[in-house]
Parts: structure tokens; C-alpha cells; sequence
């Protein structure tokens, strides 16, 4: 798969995503044009982290949305 959390920990409406395709940009840019603010890059910050981004999820947001934001990241 080409997506995996990056923590092993349980988390509380935000989660670190790791891309291990390493194409930060482009995957959230495109995200973007489709209308998704999928979620903050974090290699800025911790350089280590540079295949990762970062998800936080509310309650403001609908099973549906949630879906149709993981369907836009799968490519589909």
C-alpha cells in the first residue's frame, strides 16, 4: 500500500499519514485542485518526517466527506 500511518500510537482526530511514494507535493497539490485541504506537509519542520503529512479530522466533517478525501488520495 502506499500509504501507512506513521505512529504506531492511537490517536485523537489528527494522525501523521507517511506517503511512501515520497511525492508530498504533488499528492496534496492535487488534493487541493480537487478541492481537499488534505492536510498539512511536515518535512518544513521536521525534516525527518519529509514523507509525511499531517490529518486532522473533526466532527464537522461527514462519513462521506471523509471517504470522498481517502478515495481522492487513493487516485481515484
Amino acid at each position: 500500500e502506499r500509504f501507512e500511518l506513521a505512529f504506531g500510537k492511537p490517536t485523537f482526530k489528527e494522525f501523521v499519514v507517511r506517503d511512501r511514494a515520497g511525492d508530498i507535493g504533488t499528492l496534496l497539490a492535487e488534493a487541493s485542485e480537487a478541492g481537499y485541504l488534505a492536510g498539512v506537509p511536515l518535512g518544513r519542520w521536521y525534516p525527518q518526517l519529509s514523507d509525511c503529512f499531517l490529518v486532522a479530522v473533526t466532527e464537522k466533517r461527514t462519513r462521506e466527506e471523509i471517504d470522498a478525501l481517502a478515495q481522492c488520495l487513493a487516485g481515484g
